[in-house]
């Protein structure tokens, strides 16, 4: 069973070549995102650091523009935009660039509680961000688009981010599922069962951050208990039990996606 877990990992260190056919560009831009970080993310534990406040005057986070220029470059091949269009989402993915200095949260110099099964997202400067830095692009993206692309060019870009975000979320369940299977080995049908549980309902976890589970393999990822109790043996959950499971931190540094082979750089 640890087969399928090695198989997983190749599937995403291999920029998972596998996927073709109708979603070949949405896959494009996915390998970008996920060769971006691979090299990018730094983890380590979360050591309850007092977090940089936010400026009043918060600047742009610097880190932030090449995941804009990507999903930029993404729109542009699922859309087809007119000229005209891309000068419009060029301007408006400018200025919602501009604005993600409040992404940063502003705790005053205290510190950061953790919250169970809570993914812990930083900066360059030890900041604690409030959102994943690639959640915040594609909110805005979907955002400033709808009044610039007609119904069906929107229509497009809505159809073709689920895809990609479909097929992200199945890897990172994907891969949980097969750290697990190492730890405990599953059957073909806990796997199965345990795939449908957490493909409903395990949202606490990006593909970001299952970046730092493969790197720290003597972890396992948090998976909600109540899923684990339905499908796992008495036997097979006292491992579980005995295995460490903890919040990792992200880190998303200032050269974050610089990485990324894109020749477009539409914000400059």
């Amino acid at each position: 069973m640890w087969i399928r877990s090695w198989m997983l990992i190749v599937l995403v260190c291999c920029s998972m070549q596998l996927a073709r056919g109708q979603e070949e560009e949405v896959v494009e831009v996915i390998e970008a995102d996920i060769e971006a970080a691979v090299e990018a993310v730094v983890v380590e534990e979360f050591l309850a650091v007092p977090p940089a406040a936010a400026p009043k005057n918060a600047k742009p986070l610097t880190f932030m523009k090449p995941l804009f220029n990507l999903e930029i470059s993404f729109i542009n091949r699922v859309c087809d935009p007119t000229d005209d269009q891309m000068k419009e989402i060029v301007k408006a993915a400018t200025v919602a660039y501009q604005a993600t200095g409040d992404m940063v949260k502003d705790a005053g110099g205290a510190q950061i509680q953790i919250r169970a099964n809570e993914i812990q997202v930083r900066g360059p400067r030890n900041e604690h961000l409030s959102v994943n830095p690639y959640a915040r692009v594609r909110d805005d993206a979907r955002a400033f688009l709808k009044p610039i692309l007609s119904e069906q060019q929107f229509d497009t870009y809505v159809k073709e981010a689920d895809a990609r975000d479909h097929f992200e979320r199945a890897t990172v369940v994907g891969i949980a599922i097969g750290m697990l299977d190492a730890k405990v080995g599953l059957s073909e049908t806990q796997y199965a069962e345990l795939t449908d549980l957490m493909m409903e309902g395990w949202t606490a976890i990006d593909l970001q951050s299952m970046m730092s589970y493969m790197h720290n393999e003597q972890y396992l990822p948090p998976i909600p208990s109540e899923m684990l109790k339905k499908v796992l043996s008495a036997k097979q959950k006292k491992v579980v039990d005995s295995t460490q499971q903890i919040n990792l931190t992200v880190h998303f540094g200032n050269q974050f996606g610089a990485n990324a082979d894109f020749d477009e750089e539409w914000i400059k």
